[in-house]
């Protein structure tokens, strides 16, 4: 008798796949390079593996980055063998690094004596010919040198940017360089404003931050609460999608927030500083967006796109908005593109009706976690198994 019951269970070890390889927190920034995809945000572990809010997905495993970050991670950005992470964090890797931080491959440091002042967080980066381009809620930068939630780190030295009105406190979130132009999205105050939120979409400089296009008319479904959460650049357009009804004079027509084009990227076409074009309404507000192949991904927390089913993301083909599939179970935060995939991150944990975690990759069709190479498990029958490779 005790030699039927082992016999069958020692025939029972197999190969089966592991749960699926998502991270147990909400996914806010995404960057990829020829390594793999970046992730990170408020989490834990990446399939189970200690990954404390950032980890790389390599094509077939989660990779910690050291000992990643004391704090949530709101921003990413890859510039040549480097990855800076933002958020709001004291420590990463165990060094002092405030708020953001530089991970080299092998370790990490910080950047320029980091951001801070009350409250602190990094939301966004990009970059221009000048150097890293970082945006947030932050007072000064470095050790002494004041700053209205925009600043640039050209690896040796802080350059601010839009000027450093005491007293303004910008709410930077998004950051796009188009035409020789740096644009930046948020909530944001000029000296003498009154309003809680005085613009949406600006124009940055060393010397001040301007308005554009109107913005400074921008409302949401509250006086003075409108906000630009997301900018993507073409070679000539600028797209910009947050919680607004209007921009300028322009009214999204449909719902309460919407995405827009800058017709023309820099080209004045009214309003004394480009024309606001709308593209799109939709129910929710607009967190992330996307331009790939000739096509406009947004994100949020939207159900409906311009009426079509969309389950917080949709595609802009140039003529129609449609959405992916059956969509994600919860809000989506940011977006990236690699190898003609489309990856998401963000609240949800389904993607099309599959069990993702946080983080889920669309191939034009349908729907994919990502998983892991198979670890041997024992079982008490045979049963298939199917790994795949993402």
């Amino acid at each position: 008798m005790l030699a039927s019951l082992l016999i069958p269970q020692a025939l029972s070890l197999v190969f089966a796949a592991t749960p699926v390889a998502g991270v147990d927190g909400p996914v806010h920034a995404l960057a990829t390079d020829a390594g793999g995809v970046y992730a990170a945000g408020s989490f834990a572990r990446a399939s189970g593996a200690p990954a404390a809010n950032i980890a790389r997905w390599d094509g077939s495993a989660w990779h910690p980055l050291g000992a990643g970050t004391d704090g949530p991670v709101y921003a990413l950005f890859i510039d040549g063998g480097d990855v800076y992470a933002g958020g709001s964090f004291a420590n990463a890797g165990g060094v002092a690094a405030v708020n953001v931080a530089r991970w080299d491959g092998s370790a990490w440091s910080a950047v320029g004596g980091g951001v801070t002042g009350p409250a602190a967080v990094v939301k966004c980066f990009s970059r221009d010919a000048g150097g890293l381009l970082i945006g947030g809620v932050f007072a000064q930068v470095g050790a002494s040198t004041t700053a209205n939630g925009l600043a640039r780190w050209t690896g040796f030295e802080w350059n601010l940017l839009g000027g450093n009105v005491p007293g303004i406190e910008h709410d930077i979130r998004a950051i796009a360089p188009l035409g020789g132009t740096i644009y930046v999205g948020g909530v944001l105050r000029f000296p003498g404003s009154t309003r809680p939120s005085e613009a949406t979409l600006a124009r940055a400089t060393p010397f001040v931050l301007s308005d554009h296009a109107g913005s400074a008319n921008a409302n949401g479904e509250c006086s003075g609460c409108a906000s630009v959460d997301a900018l993507a650049a073409t070679a000539s357009d600028l797209y910009a999608g947050g919680a607004f009804t209007t921009l300028g004079q322009v009214t999204v027509v449909g719902s309460p927030y919407g995405v827009v084009r800058l017709a023309g990227g820099v080209t004045p076409l009214g309003l004394g500083e480009g024309a606001m074009t709308p593209s799109v309404a939709q129910g929710g507000v607009v967190l992330a967006l996307l331009a790939e192949n000739g096509a406009l991904f947004a994100a949020g927390t939207f159900v409906t796109m311009r009426g079509a089913p969309a389950a917080f993301i949709a595609r802009w083909d140039g003529g129609a908005w449609s959405g992916l599939g059956a969509g994600v179970s919860g809000t989506v935060r940011c977006l990236v593109a690699r190898d003609g995939w489309i990856y998401a991150g963000g609240d949800f944990v389904t993607a099309g009706g599959n069990e993702v975690n946080h983080i889920a990759c669309w191939d034009g069709s349908a729907w994919s976690p990502l998983t892991t190479v198979a670890t041997p498990v024992r079982r008490s029958s045979w049963g298939s198994l199917k790994n795949r490779f993402r």
